[in-house]
């Protein structure tokens, strides 16, 4: 029982300190920049939104970060100490070529901020982690159960980011 106990405790501490690493080195990605040196024009109009959305959540406003990738993607990372929403420039392309671009974008904006108002972070971070050390070990049941978790996550953040896009419109159509 012991010895179960230091080995679960020792997968957790490295789990941690792994997740902490990447954490840290994230922004010294080449390709990782602070909104308002990569998308000076949008950034104050981005930076407002987000600061909406977060106050109709109740927590805290994150950062806005913009990151060179070929796929639309958004992702927040959030820590005991502050939280970051991470947009990649094919997101804001791919937005930018819809016609209902403010929507799109703030539907995006809803579901990540959703997951810090759920406090998903960390867990979904843990879970990603150990499926992903589970598919290469490959140890399939405990990657299908991680990404079954995963996926129930994703669904509460996406009805929580429902019901704040439709606070975020009347709010929007009000000052109109």
């Amino acid at each position: 029982m012991t010895i179960l106990f230091v080995i679960i405790a020792v997968i957790a501490l490295s789990i941690a300190l792994h997740l902490l690493w990447a954490w840290r080195n994230i922004h010294k990605n080449p390709h990782v920049e602070p909104a308002h040196i990569a998308i000076p024009d949008t950034e104050p109009y981005l930076s407002q939104l987000i600061s909406e959305i977060s106050n109709i959540a109740g927590v805290n406003s994150p950062a806005l970060f913009v990151c060179r990738a070929q796929l639309p993607n958004a992702f927040v990372v959030a820590t005991i100490m502050r939280a970051e929403i991470f947009v990649t420039d094919e997101l804001l392309e791919a937005a930018n070529d819809r016609q209902d671009r403010l929507n799109y974008l703030i539907r995006v904006i809803c579901h990540e901020i959703a997951h810090l108002k759920n406090k998903d972070s960390i867990r979904l971070g843990l879970l990603t982690y150990i499926a992903n050390l589970a598919g290469f070990l490959k140890l399939r049941m405990v990657e299908n159960k991680c990404n079954q978790l995963i996926t129930k996550i994703e669904q509460r953040a996406h009805l929580t980011a429902d019901q704040l896009f439709e606070e975020v419109t009347l709010l929007l159509d009000e000052n109109r």
